[in-house]
C-alpha cells in the first residue's frame, strides 16, 4: 500500500484547511464586510445580522462562498507553501534571527498568494455587500466576476492589489511571528514540566488544543493591529460597486484616500 509523500501531505493539509476555514468562517466574514461598508445603516454586529436574515434569509450569509472556495482554496495552498518554502530557504541560507525569518516569510507568502487572493477578494466582497441592496445585483460568483471584467477590465479584479498587500502583508508577518513564538514558548514549557527526557525542545509535540490556541491568539493580535488597513482595503475594492454614489467612489478610489477619509470622517 503506497503512502503519501511529505509534499503530498502538506498539499492535502493546506487545501483541507483552506476549505474548512472558509466553510466555517464565511458567514462571519460576510457580516464583517457589511459592517465595514460605508453604505451599511446597521452599525452593530447584531443589527447587521438581523437585517441580513430578514432581507435575504440564511443564504445571504453565504453570498460569495463559491468564489471564496474555488479561488481561495488554491490561494491558501500557494500561501502556506510559499511560507514554508521561504522560511526553509531563509533558515538554511541566512543568519537572520527566527523572529525576523517568520515575519519576512509571512509577508513574502502574502505578496505571492495575492495574485490569486485579490480577484477572489474583490468578487467575494462585491457579492457580500450586495446583500445591503434589496435588488439582486449579481446572479452568482461567476456573473459578478464577469460584470467586473466587462465594466472595469482586468484592473477591476486586481483593484487594491497594493492595498491588500499593505493590509494582509503586515497581518501575515505578525501572525506567523506570534504563532511561531507562542508554539516555541509552549514547547519550552512542556519540555521542562513534563519530566520526560527528550533530545531537544524541538522534539516536543504540541496537542491540537495547544496549536489551535496559539493560532487563535496570534490571529486575534494581528487582526487587532491591522483592522484599519483591512477596512481601507475593503472600501477601496468595493468603491466601484453600484451601491456607491459618486462621492463615495471618489473618497475610496485609492488605498491612501480611503484610509485618510475613514480617519477624517469616522475617527479611530
Amino acid at each position: 500500500m503506497s503512502t503519501l509523500s511529505d509534499s503530498q501531505i502538506s498539499l492535502l493539509s493546506s487545501s483541507s484547511s483552506g476549505i474548512l476555514s472558509r466553510l466555517l468562517c464565511h458567514p462571519l466574514d460576510t457580516l464583517k464586510s457589511r459592517l465595514q461598508s460605508p453604505t451599511n445603516p446597521s452599525r452593530t454586529f447584531l443589527l447587521s445580522l438581523t437585517s441580513l436574515l430578514s432581507t435575504h434569509g440564511p443564504s445571504g450569509l453565504y453570498r460569495g462562498l463559491p468564489a471564496s472556495l474555488i479561488g481561495g482554496t488554491p490561494g491558501t495552498i500557494l500561501y502556506l507553501q510559499s511560507y514554508d518554502l521561504t522560511k526553509s530557504h531563509l533558515t538554511s541560507s541566512t543568519s537572520l534571527p527566527p523572529s525576523l525569518i517568520h515575519l519576512t516569510s509571512g509577508i513574502i507568502a502574502e505578496i505571492i498568494s495575492c495574485i490569486i487572493y485579490v480577484p477572489v477578494d474583490v468578487t467575494k466582497e462585491r457579492l457580500q455587500i450586495s446583500t445591503l441592496s434589496n435588488e439582486k445585483l449579481y446572479k452568482g460568483s461567476f456573473d459578478c466576476l464577469k460584470k467586473i471584467i466587462e465594466n472595469e477590465g482586468i484592473k477591476g479584479i486586481y483593484k487594491g492589489y497594493g492595498g491588500t498587500v499593505a493590509s494582509f502583508g503586515p497581518f501575515s508577518g505578525m501572525y506567523f511571528l506570534g504563532y511561531e513564538k507562542l508554539k516555541s514558548t509552549v514547547r519550552e514549557n512542556n519540555y521542562y514540566s513534563s519530566g520526560v527526557s527528550k533530545p531537544a525542545i524541538g522534539d516536543v509535540e504540541l496537542t491540537f488544543n495547544e496549536t489551535l490556541t496559539c493560532s487563535l491568539t496570534a490571529g486575534a493580535g494581528a487582526s487587532w493591529v491591522t483592522t484599519p488597513l483591512d477596512l481601507a482595503k475593503l472600501r477601496m475594492q468595493v468603491s466601484n460597486s453600484k451601491l456607491m454614489d459618486k462621492d463615495m467612489k471618489e473618497k475610496y478610489r485609492t488605498f491612501g484616500r480611503s484610509l485618510k477619509s475613514i480617519f477624517r470622517d469616522e475617527g479611530v
